[in-house]
């Protein structure tokens, strides 16, 4: 939720400008961070099939906003990066219909994340062949 309220103060975030949409300051990429431990830990703890299948669902899709934050934070990027990203999407979120809003057709979905992840390696210095 602090994650989620400190990234929302940011206008251009909601206008689906994929060249802001994951800039993150200090402050907010320690929160990254500690959501990631919080997550591991909830694992740790959970009792019930249904507890660990809420928590792997939510792992697996905050997985991919790490990438995105991770590739968003650096300098370069490089087509390795890029292709990791893009095959977590292809083979975890994607095959999961709880996992992204597929509208009619679940290769929408998938053409907008990676338009965001090709986008941010663009701006990232990485120049495809």
């Amino acid at each position: 939720e602090e994650l989620w309220i400190s990234l929302n103060n940011d206008v251009e975030r909601k206008l689906n400008r994929w060249a802001t949409q994951f800039n993150t300051e200090p402050a907010q990429q320690q929160t990254i961070h500690d959501c990631r431990a919080l997550l591991d830990k909830a694992a740790g703890l959970a009792e019930t099939h249904q507890q660990r299948q809420r928590i792997e669902l939510f792992s697996k899709t905050f997985k991919l906003s790490e990438h995105l934050f991770r590739m968003a934070a650096k300098k370069k990027v490089t087509l390795t990066e890029v292709d990791e990203v893009l095959n977590y999407a292809k083979t975890v979120i994607m095959p999961d219909p709880m996992t992204v809003y597929r509208q009619s057709h679940p290769q929408d979905a998938y053409d907008r994340i990676e338009h965001a992840v090709r986008t941010l390696a663009g701006q990232r210095g990485l120049k495809e062949p």
